[in-house]
């Protein structure tokens, strides 16, 4: 494709994203929710077995307010009881986890 600029051509390789929605198999399940902001029970099923991966949880912005790490049992589950910073106000946030394959995401309420 011309540039337009200088008349040289640049070619790019087409890349294909597939989005497939949520994965059926993977559950990610936070209690309570809404959150009254101390502590946050997180209990996540479907994921890898045996492979530790990454959680964090976002504000609406798409600013980190925690990250932990996480490793899976052999059925591919794991468990958390999180205490939530003080950097974690009111408002609305996104759990994400990645487990090397795929990522899991559920929105938090902080009340």
């Amino acid at each position: 494709m011309a540039d337009g600029f200088n008349g040289t051509t640049t070619v790019c390789d087409s890349v294909a994203i597939h989005f497939s929605g949520k994965n059926p198999d993977t559950e990610l399940y936070l209690y309570p929710n809404p959150n009254p902001g101390h502590a946050l029970a997180l209990n996540a099923t479907g994921l890898v077995p045996d492979h530790c991966g990454l959680l964090i949880i976002s504000d609406l912005t798409g600013r980190k307010v925690l990250q932990r790490e996480f490793c899976t049992n052999g059925q591919g589950s794991v468990f958390m009881n999180l205490s939530l910073s003080s950097e974690i106000g009111t408002g609305m946030y996104f759990v994400k986890m990645y487990d090397g394959i795929r990522i899991t995401c559920e929105r938090l309420v902080v009340r």
